[in-house]
Formats: C-alpha cells, structure tokens, sequence
C-alpha cells in the first residue's frame, strides 16, 4: 500500500535537531496514491461537484495521484490512512498551477486526533515559465499511532484551491523525539504575543464555524506565541453581540442593508466587510461565542489572552453615515482645533469619553476569559486637542489660553497628560476590581511609539498626552508594545517596576519583522516580540518557519533564510509539462 522512495530532502523543519540526535532511523515513507483516501464516493477521475479530482502525476522521484478540488468547488475534509506507528516528521507536497487562473493554494492538515486544522497557504505565484513542481512543506512532529491525515479545504466566498501530490512521513530517532518533547516543555522561548487585529482574519480565510475558529490560533501550539492578543473594538464599533454600550459591527444600518441587497460586488474591501458581518451573524446565531472560543482554545495550549481595545472614536463621515455612533449621538464631546472647527472624534479630554471605553473595558472582561487588557494608543490619535476641559485647565493652570501657545509647549503637554493619565490609572483600577471577582490579577499593556518618536501626526507621545514613563514608575503596567523602535529608557525603567518590554518592529522595508530585527532585539535586552496580524503571516510556511522558533535566542543567530524543497513534475494527467504548460494557456489568445 505505501511507496518507499528515495529520500528527496527534509523541507523546512521548525525544530533543528542538534548533532547527537540527527540520525535518521530509516528511509522515509512517501504515500503518493491520494486514491487511498476515504470515503471514496469523495472520489471521482473528472471534475463534479462535491468531489475531491485525483490527477495521475509523475514528478522527480515520485509518481502518483494527487486530489484537487478547484476554488470553485465545495468539498467536505477527506481522510488519508496512515497506517504506521511511533513519531515522525510529517511534510505535505502540494500543487499550485499558476497557469490554471485559480488564485492562490491553501492545504488544510490535521490529525485524526487534533483538535483543528492546520493551513498552508500560497499565493497565485509564477514559479517560472519553463517548468511545474511539487513543492514541500512541514506540517509537524508527532506520534503517528492510530492516527490518519484529514486534509480539507478552504470553501466559501473567499475559497481558494487544494492540489495535495503527497504525504511524506520521516521516521524520527528516540533521542530525536527527547529533544522535540524537551523543547515543547519549555516557557523560556515563548516572548511572541501573535497579534490578532479584530475581524480581519474573516477577511481572507474561512471561519463560520467554532472548529474553524481554532484554526485561528491552533498554529501556535508548540511555538514561541506566549499570549493571544485579540482586538474586540474599533472606538465604539464592538465584535461581540449583547453589548450594552457599544455598538455591534453587523448591526443594521443604511450600509449594510444596501451591501446586502447589492447585485455586484465590485470592491475587494466592501466584498470582505459583508463576508465578516455575514459569519459574525450566522455565528451569533448559533450561539458560538466568538472571542471566548478563541480564548479556551488559547487557554488550553498554555498560552494567555488579551483582549485589545482600539482607542480612537471617530463619528462617520458621508457617505458611510450612522445615527448610533456615539459622535453622532453626543456632538458635544468632539474634538475641537485651534480655531475651533469640531472634529468627527471624540475627546478624552471629556470625562464621559473615558467613562464609555472603560464601561466597555469592564464589560469584555467580564465577558470574556481574558488575562489582560492592551491599550492601542496607535489605532485612532489624536485623543484630545483644544476641547474645553483642555483650554480650561490650561488657564486654570497657567493663566493663558492654550490655543494661543506653540503646541509642543510641555505646559500643554502636561494638561493633556493629565487627561490621558487618568484614564490610565482608571482602567488599572478597573481592571483590579473585575480580576477581584474573577479571584486573579488582570494584566495591563499599552502599545505605543518609542518616547522620543514623531507618530504619523507629527507629534510625540508625550504631547499626544501620552506619557508612558510615568506609567511605567506608577506601577500602571504589566508590559509596553513598542511601536517601530527599541526604547532603552522604557527598557530601563521597566526592569525598576517589573515591566516588560515588548519589541514590535514594523512591517515594511528595514522596519518589517524579520530575523535580523529580531537578533538586534535580542541584543537590546527586550523582553519579547509582537507581531500585528498574526493571522496574515502562520499560513505562510516560509514566514512562520522562522517567527515560531522567535525566543530561541541560539536559532535566530544562525538563522538563513531556505528555499521551500520543490519537486519538478513531469506529467500531470498524462500531459508532458516538463517545457511547463504556461504556452497552452497563451495559445488560446
């Protein structure tokens, strides 16, 4: 039933076996005949609707059949027998016909016993012209007794195609399995906190069950992801139903009602936005608790839960206009520039302001099975400007009128930290009093730039109002999110006041996460590493290779970057594709 083939290369391996133990015990187990799956009335030699296709294929060292279902046809998980015992390193090769005009690949994996898929994800990417191959994957480490592979794939508005070509699985030595057993153990490694920014992941994946939403974080099992970071607001907009105070993203509204009614959807963000509130529906509807789902999951691999609050409350402009926003219901609290003009935001300068996301600080925590809270103070400034609590103070303070100084005056700077202090030390207090019933302390975080950073704005923390170090020496926090920059001086006083420092380093160009920024973290002292839309990045093979070994200090020192194992196919179907099949596609006109 198994094929045994010449041993073609060990892929990406997240774990990198140190030289005592890398002794292969035998040669590796290749199942290349996908028709071995179950149940075969999944099975069919053409394309049909609900079935899995099997593709005869003959590649480098390989030969077989493949099963492939195309974006545009919905198939239930099938399962691959593995019949084997003991531990070993498993790989998956799967196909991505870049000619074929079907968007990108996502092979959905799991064993029998785990709880939730894992997905590996490609983009529409054009190998080269001259050639098509198979190209390998690590899926992960594990006791393969009784256990059987479930592949399925990603079906919906958003599907995209599955082509598997093989299972390879590698035997592993006992002193192999040790050291993989050891470094599962230890929560020295684990500095990541896999940031999760509110609904977006709806965005690109599918997730309208609670076993899909374990996808979401299952990937972190056995990584160095220490904590979840799930973002639940944006302002006053909510993610979860049954609030009291916010409003809840997939409520009716002028736009949603049209998005709905619409015969096209001609925009890629507006086409996303209604597949999100059409899956926060339908799990609403059948009583599947989104962000606690996502929690016990996160809770039940060891790792914590934060929920995020994204700080900015802006009103909506025309046309995307709202009579619930809590702008367009209290104008009064808006902010105001120096000559006046009202801003579509809300002011923190407002004690009201701040007593409304502090009430829906309260609310998710009660809520939800969080171990913290995270400040977003990079989601929404300004937060306050000239209001009249500001000008007001001011006066009081200093006997002129703040609209009339330069605005980096730090006399100004002082009143707005005030306000923003406050509200700090208010949701500390808060968090105290709900981690009191709950019978433990609730931990809080803050994400923000570097002290002596200008922000998009122009501005710097400190005269946005926010003024971290004090926060730190007041004892306020747990942890900062630094945003783009290494702090020494929040690193500093963090080790006075039992804060950490986490290092988030960007996303694009020298900035972007990558391990070079990581080891230079590593040498500034940090405390651990964010990531921002973590779930943009686990699917990717090549990224999370290097970003779930992140707290293994020695690895990222030595890290190179390694090109996935590709396998050049000679025929699929019966067809040469040895010169590539690029040509057919292009001959048609």
């Amino acid at each position: 039933m198994f094929k045994f083939l010449t041993y073609m290369g060990a892929g990406m391996c997240v774990l990198g076996f140190s030289a005592s133990s890398n002794v292969r015990a035998a040669e590796p187990i290749v199942i290349s005949d996908m028709g071995l799956c179950t149940p075969k009335s999944l099975l069919a030699s053409e394309e049909a609707k609900g079935k899995w296709r099997l593709i005869p294929y003959e590649a480098d060292g390989v030969t077989g059949k493949m099963i492939c279902a195309a974006s545009y046809i919905t198939v239930p998980e099938i399962n691959l027998p593995l019949k084997v015992a003991g531990w070993y390193s498993v790989y998956v090769g799967y196909w991505n016909p870049y000619y074929a005009y079907d968007g990108g690949v996502t092979v959905k994996a799991r064993l029998s016993g785990d709880k939730a898929f894992f997905r590996f994800r490609e983009d529409d990417v054009c190998r080269g012209f001259g050639a098509e191959y198979i190209c390998e994957v690590f899926f992960k480490h594990a006791d393969l007794t009784g256990e059987d592979l479930i592949i399925g794939k990603v079906n919906g508005p958003l599907a995209q195609k599955c082509y598997v070509a093989y299972v390879k699985l590698v035997p592993l030595t006992p002193a192999q399995v040790e050291e993989i057993k050891a470094d599962r153990a230890r929560k020295d490694t684990r500095s990541l906190v896999a940031t999760i920014d509110g609904m977006s992941y709806f965005w690109s994946n599918e997730y309208r069950t609670r076993e899909q939403l374990l996808e979401l974080v299952e990937r972190y099992r056995y990584s160095d992801v220490g904590k979840v970071l799930l973002a639940v607001n944006s302002g006053d907009i909510v993610w979860y139903p049954g609030s009291k105070l916010g409003r809840m993203f997939s409520g009716e509204d002028s736009r949603t009602r049209l998005v709905d009614a619409a015969q096209s959807m001609p925009s890629p963000y507006v086409r996303s936005e209604k597949v999100m509130r059409d899956s926060l529906r339908d799990l609403a509807s059948r009583k599947v608790d989104v962000q606690n789902t996502i929690a016990e999951h996160t809770h039940s691999m060891g790792l914590k839960f934060d929920v995020m609050f994204r700080l900015g409350m802006s009103g909506h402009l025309p046309p995307c206009m709202s009579d619930k926003s809590f702008v367009v219901l209290h104008p009064e609290f808006r902010q105001v520039t120096k000559d006046g003009t009202a801003v579509e935001k809300a002011s923190y300068a407002f004690p009201e302001v701040r007593e409304f996301m502090l009430g829906l600080i309260r609310e998710a925590t009660e809520r939800f099975d969080a171990d913290g809270i995270n400040l977003c103070f990079t989601r929404g400034p300004h937060f306050l400007l000239y209001e009249q609590p500001v000008v007001e103070t001011f006066r009081a303070k200093y006997g002129e009128d703040a609209r009339a100084v330069d605005p980096a005056d730090p006399r100004l700077s002082a009143v707005k930290v005030g306000f923003m202090t406050d509200f700090v030390s208010q949701a500390r207090r808060a968090l105290d009093e709900v981690g009191k019933k709950k019978g433990r302390r609730l931990e809080l975080s803050v994400w923000v730039w570097p002290s002596n950073k200008n922000v998009w704005l122009g501005k710097t923390p400190v005269e946005e109002g926010l003024d971290v170090k004090a926060w730190i020496q007041k004892g306020l926090l747990d942890s900062v999110i630094c945003q783009e920059g290494i702090d020494q001086e929040y690193i500093r006083l963090g080790r006075e006041k039992n804060c950490k420092f986490i290092y988030f380093s960007g996303y694009r160009g020298e900035q972007a996460m990558s391990p070079k920024n990581v080891r230079a973290g590593h040498e500034a002292g940090v405390d651990g590493f964010a990531y921002w839309d973590m779930d943009s990045v686990t699917d990717n093979p090549a990224t999370w290779e290097w970003l779930s070994r992140i707290g293994h200090v020695d690895e990222m020192k030595q890290f190179k970057d390694k090109k996935p194992a590709l396998i050049q196919l000679r025929t699929i179907g019966g067809y040469d594709c040895m010169q590539g099949l690029e040509a057919a596609v292009y001959s048609g006109g």
